[in-house]
Parts: structure tokens; C-alpha cells; sequence
């Protein structure tokens, strides 16, 4: 039997389920995930991934670091049979706009802890149209589009929890199309 990632997460859920897999630092302290609650949390992920259209071996960003919900996500794109392309935040945002195209990423899966999630648009998007699909979150987000002068935003839907904001920093002089 080949030993595969999945198999070897199902393997440590059922013979370690209430062991600590991950840890995450939040507002409160160190927040643990478990082996299963990091294999069921990722199938969730993987079938969301499918349910939303995405394709075997297409290429999915992942934006995150020291975060437990990376590995979560890295186990659902293997498991939805998918590509993933770690990037860090220390990168610089061109260095994530290198990455991102030549890896021919059809998304880009971020993770933040802070409560608000900020997407910085590139400045190679500026004068060109993008097409949001779906956004949704439990969190505030802001769209960062100062380096992407006369960018357009097109199609899809935002939606964010209650209590939440939504905030479109276009810079001085610059211009964004919603």
C-alpha cells in the first residue's frame, strides 16, 4: 500500500485522535487542532474546493505562516487533488505576483489572524479586469489597490458577516472600477 500524505493524516487521526497536530497563537493563547480535527476540517476544505468548481491538478495559492489553518488547507487541496503553492508573508508583493503567475494559480487561499483580511493587488494588474467571482467572509477585508491604477473589478459577490467592513483604498489620484 503506497503511503501517501492523506493516508498517513487518516492513519495519525484514528491512532492518535485527541493528539495535538497544530498550534496556532491567538488573541488568548495557543489554540491546538488535533489530528481528526485537522483531517475533518480539511476534507471540509477539499469539498468546498470541488463544490466551488475547482479542477484535479489546477494550482491554488496559499498565503499564510505559523498558522494552523495552512496545514489544514495544504491537506484539503491534496486531498481535492489539487497543486498548492506555499507563499509567505514575507514575501514582497511582486515576489507573490511571480509566484502566483508563473505557477499559473487559478486562487489564492489566505490566512490571518488578525480579524481583517487585506488582498494588495499588484501593480501588473493595474488597467486590466478582474473577475471576483465569490468572496465571503467572517471577517472585515480590505481591497488594497493602490500599486493597481485604473484596475476593474468585475462580476461575483462580496459577502461578510455582520459587525464587519469592507474598505477599497484606491490611493490619491488613482482610479479603481467596481
Amino acid at each position: 500500500m503506497e503511503r501517501t500524505i492523506v493516508r498517513m493524516l487518516h492513519e495519525a487521526a484514528q491512532k492518535y485522535p485527541t493528539r495535538t497536530y497544530t498550534n496556532t497563537r491567538g488573541d488568548e493563547g495557543w489554540i491546538a487542532s488535533t489530528f481528526t480535527e485537522t483531517d475533518r476540517s480539511s476534507d471540509y476544505v477539499a469539498a468546498y474546493l470541488i463544490n466551488r468548481g475547482f479542477k484535479a491538478e489546477e494550482t491554488l495559492a496559499i498565503l499564510s505562516e505559523g498558522k494552523g489553518a495552512w496545514v489544514t488547507c495544504e491537506h484539503g487541496v491534496i486531498k481535492a487533488r489539487m497543486i498548492s503553492v506555499p507563499l509567505s508573508i514575507k514575501l514582497t508583493s511582486d515576489e507573490i505576483a511571480f509566484r502566483v503567475n508563473h505557477s499559473e494559480a487559478v486562487a489564492i487561499a489566505a490566512a490571518d489572524g488578525t480579524g481583517t483580511q487585506t488582498i494588495v493587488f499588484a501593480s501588473n494588474l493595474a488597467g486590466q479586469a478582474l473577475n471576483l467571482n465569490t468572496v465571503s467572509l467572517n471577517e472585515s477585508l480590505i481591497f488594497d489597490m493602490t500599486q493597481a491604477n485604473g484596475l476593474t473589478l468585475t462580476g461575483g459577490t462580496i459577502t461578510l458577516a455582520g459587525g464587519t467592513t469592507q474598505v477599497f483604498n484606491v490611493g490619491f489620484g488613482h482610479t479603481a472600477t467596481i
